[in-house]
């Protein structure tokens, strides 16, 4: 999307995929923000034996979801996000953010494949996302890892007692951690 001196690139927004991207700006924007958020419903956080922190984000669909993000991040979801964290008092944030450098790279080749030339460096770029995130109070919670091992739970399952919620989650990856992030802020002036 975009008019001749600005260009909105859609980076990572769950369940959005190329082919509902059109030229009309205005209706894919509208199709955008019927999509779900972005905000899980709650974050179960495990310790494993190295005593890491092993954060399950509580979503609906987790399998779905997991595809979709593999879809998006070539199946490679831990070089195309970090696990960003920050806190403030006893609040803290946590997010999946897609890496924008990343996105920016991949637009430009598609650009370039598109049209023969390479993307006009005086263009000034808009990255729009909606990444997996969480906010909630937890005052004893201390994230100082270098990464984070991610999974994904559907909150339809976590009532079952069959098995137990680890064998129910949906591993994304390892991700670097982006401590004290400031894209999470905004989150906390809610």
């Amino acid at each position: 999307m975009k008019n001749e001196d600005n260009q909105t690139i859609i980076s990572y927004v769950p369940f959005l995929f190329p082919q509902d991207i059109t030229e009309d700006a205005q209706q894919t924007m509208k199709y955008i923000e019927e999509l779900p958020c972005g905000e899980v419903f709650g974050c179960a956080w495990f310790v494993d034996d190295k005593n890491e922190f092993l954060p399950h984000l509580i979503v609906d669909d987790a399998e779905k979801l997991a595809e979709h993000l593999l879809f998006w991040s070539e199946n490679s979801p831990q070089d195309w996000f970090r696990f960003h964290w920050n806190k403030k008092g006893e609040e803290y944030a946590i997010g999946l953010i897609p890496e924008i450098r990343k996105t920016l790279e991949r637009f430009k080749i598609g650009y370039q494949l598109r049209t023969g030339y390479p993307y006009p460096k005086e263009r000034k770029t808009h990255v729009y996302f909606k990444p997996l995130h969480f906010q909630a109070s937890r005052p004893d919670l201390v994230l100082n890892q270098e990464k984070f091992k991610v999974s994904l739970l559907d909150r339809r399952t976590m009532g079952e007692i069959n098995e137990s919620i680890s064998d129910r989650a949906v591993f994304l990856g390892e991700f670097y951690a982006e401590p004290n992030s400031k894209t999470l802020e905004k989150l906390f002036e809610r």
